[in-house]
């Protein structure tokens, strides 16, 4: 008995050790290099700039970048060369830099947040594989590479996706140092938050602090090792890197302490702040978006739910880290007033973390069926968007022959898939093919905004001023936000008439915006002696007819799907 019970022992420890401490092989290595880098070029770059940037948050935070460049002012940043203080410089400095590499253009604009997805996930195999867990490293990865809710946030100009990378480097450099209480990665880590202070501010602070503090009270941490965990040069570094940018902002506008802390940060989590530019929503707002940043991944979230018995081991504690990672990021962002669907891809990380170390477990135990059925769920969800969507006229009469063949070559591969997996039973294979669902959706959103982009932004209407006109003065009417493209392109600033933007709320109060925005009366006064081109909104066009009434003559030149240019050149009205 008792030699019978130490030869099962000494085979539980020699596969302990083959699995978790020996050095992963150079060709297993090799396959995992390969397999990230080539899903990551599919779904993060592929086709990313095949349709222009979009009106609304796309539109302003590449403007603000291109404004960067010509202001030479890197302190406080500009819309319409207004200071505008929502969110600190990194992400503009970084958008910046790309124009001044690549031209302002959209794939320099998209290029930040693509590559910032795309240094996640080989962060995390690299992660994975200072743990001596490399295999769980690369799945993680692949899983955010394949995550389509997360695909779709990294391929938008949106400051989410350098936020998501940068606090997850910060978090995942704690654990390193608790776990080979190195100090090296203190400094590592306080180097990242730092990067995520001056990309969103106040947040990364909060959910890291309160991240790193749950951590180590759950996993009882001694006394003088949390001692360790407050170490002065780590802490100067983070203040070394975040304080000049914050003095520097204080000595150009001596109020940037309420304006920036106060109103954009505090006042913004209670629902107070100035202007209220925001969506809100209820406190369950995020559940539903959970399982759509990582689909198909996040249909395999029931199977994380189980109860720990006894006391949670240090082999638990990666696990610990990303349910109070997942936790606190979730809680924080549902008690905020303010939201946005694309907030919570903060939490995406430590998530498909966990759903790594199921699809680990599954690859280890040669369990092939919860990964054969995560891909005919998937497959048959598809085909019901598919169904959906022909049914009911969803999409332009021009792609239903496109949207036809895309989604029948998904089920075919579809079938061919279930074939696979269940004659060769491999789960790996079962892996691979879930990772390659994304692909047709990604596909097939390309097409979409190639057919719809008019919809979406105004390049017809700046490349009629630029061809007709480019010298003559361009109006904007009452609004930006919905017509932000119209800047981006003409690349110049414009005046705007009755102001009733939201972003540009402080516009008129500063000195930066004297003479810029302008009243109804000082516009009639303006188009008596020259000839302009007005951007009117399509739900605002009554309004501004009413304006001009029988007093002066001006047609529409050039229409959108949102707006429409007026001019009062009568002989430009003849053409």
């Amino acid at each position: 008995m008792s030699t019978r019970f130490l030869y099962k022992s000494k085979s539980y420890i020699l596969n302990l050790r083959s699995r978790y401490f020996y050095p992963p092989s150079e060709s297993a290595l090799t396959w995992q290099l390969i397999s990230l880098s080539l899903l990551c070029l599919a779904t993060f770059f592929y086709g990313m700039t095949s349709y222009p940037i979009v009106d609304m948050n796309e539109g302003l935070y590449a403007e603000i970048a291109r404004e960067m460049l010509v202001t030479r002012d890197y302190i406080i940043p500009h819309l319409n060369y207004i200071p505008y203080l929502e969110k600190p410089p990194l992400f503009y400095w970084l958008v910046a830099a790309s124009y001044k590499v690549f031209g302002v253009s959209t794939f320099a604009a998209r290029l930040i947040p693509s590559l910032s997805a795309a240094v996640l996930s080989f962060w995390f195999w690299h992660f994975g594989i200072k743990l001596g867990k490399n295999r769980l490293g690369w799945l993680t990865g692949m899983i955010l590479a394949s995550g389509f809710g997360y695909v779709l946030i990294s391929r938008i100009v949106l400051f989410d996706m350098l936020l998501t990378t940068t606090l997850s480097i910060a978090l995942c450099c704690f654990y390193l140092w608790y776990i080979k209480e190195k100090t090296c990665y203190l400094y590592q880590a306080s180097f990242a938050l730092a990067l995520a202070f001056l990309t969103k501010g106040l947040l990364p602070i909060a959910v890291s602090a309160f991240v790193s503090v749950l951590f180590l009270i759950v996993m009882r941490t001694p006394k003088q090792k949390i001692l360790k965990f407050f170490n002065l040069g780590a802490i100067s570094l983070f203040l070394a890197l975040t304080l000049p940018w914050c003095l520097l902002a204080t000595h150009k506008m001596p109020h940037f302490g309420w304006d920036y802390f106060i109103n954009e940060q505090l006042l913004r989590l209670l629902n107070q702040r100035m202007p209220h530019d925001y969506h809100t929503g209820p406190f369950y707002f995020y559940l539903p978006y959970i399982v759509a940043y990582l689909f198909p991944w996040g249909l395999l979230i029931p199977m994380l739910f189980k109860r720990w018995h006894g006391k949670i081991s240090d082999q638990d504690s990666l696990k610990v880290l990303c349910w109070i990672w997942f936790g606190v990021a979730l809680i924080t962002l549902s008690l905020s007033c303010a939201k946005g669907a694309y907030y919570m891809v903060i939490g995406t990380p430590p998530l498909a973390m966990l759903i790594a170390h199921r699809v680990d477990k599954n690859l280890r135990d040669s369990h092939h069926k919860p990964l054969l059925t995560l891909f005919i769920i998937s497959s048959i969800i598809l085909a019901i968007i598919t169904a959906y969507a022909l049914r009911y006229h969803v999409l332009p009469d021009a792609m239903h022959e496109k949207f036809v063949l895309i989604m029948g070559a998904t089920f075919l591969f579809s079938l061919l898939g279930v074939f696979l997996i269940w004659r060769y039973r491999k789960p790996m294979l079962s892996f691979i093919l879930c990772s390659c669902l994304t692909l047709p959706l990604i596909f097939f959103g390309i097409q979409l905004e190639k057919k719809m982009q008019a919809e979406y932004n105004q390049s017809a209407l700046s490349n009629y001023i630029k061809i007709h006109n480019t010298e003559r003065p361009v109006y904007l009417f009452q609004d930006y936000e919905e017509i932000s493209t119209l800047l981006l392109y003409l690349q110049k600033r414009l005046p705007i008439v009755d102001s009733k933007s939201r972003d540009l709320y402080l516009g008129p109060l500063s000195e930066e915006g004297r003479g810029w925005f302008i009243s109804n009366e000082e516009f009639m006064q303006k188009v008596e002696k020259e000839k302009v081109y007005v951007a009117v909104l399509l739900i605002k066009k009554d309004n501004f007819l009413k304006l001009i009434q029988d007093k002066y003559q001006f047609c529409p030149v050039a229409e959108s799907s949102k707006a429409v240019i007026f001019t009062n050149d009568l002989e430009e009205c003849k053409k």
